[in-house]
């Protein structure tokens, strides 16, 4: 049950920040930006980088949700996550942000690193 919890919760909260709240402020966006792609103009990322990371997190985040009826998913967008997440994660330490800024990215990494070894 907990695990079903977990691909819920990174489910939804990936999809939360990417389709609900792109263009909207957050105590943990990188250092005064305003949307996540002032945020990635911020850690110095292009526009395609930036559209490319949001597709791939959705398709992670939906690939996740649909492993609770096919297992087989999970590994796969499992590691998607982890390493997108570890990544915003190193963007954060990058550009000084600080500590708690990152917790978001590093929590849902170390959730999907979870799903991975069960």
């Amino acid at each position: 049950m907990l695990i079903i919890l977990i691909k819920i919760f990174i489910t939804l909260t990936i999809l939360y920040v990417w389709l609900l709240k792109i263009n909207s402020p957050s105590p943990f966006r990188a250092g005064e930006t305003l949307n996540l792609k002032q945020e990635f103009a911020f850690y110095g990322l292009s526009k395609k980088i930036f559209y490319l990371v949001g597709i791939l997190k959705i398709l992670f985040s939906l690939t996740l949700f649909g492993s609770l009826w096919l297992n087989q998913l999970s590994a796969f967008s499992s590691i998607g996550i982890s390493v997108l997440m570890l990544a915003a994660f190193f963007f954060h330490l990058k550009v000084g942000d600080k500590l708690y800024r990152s917790i978001p990215s590093l929590s849902l990494s170390l959730l999907s690193i979870i799903l991975l070894f069960n």
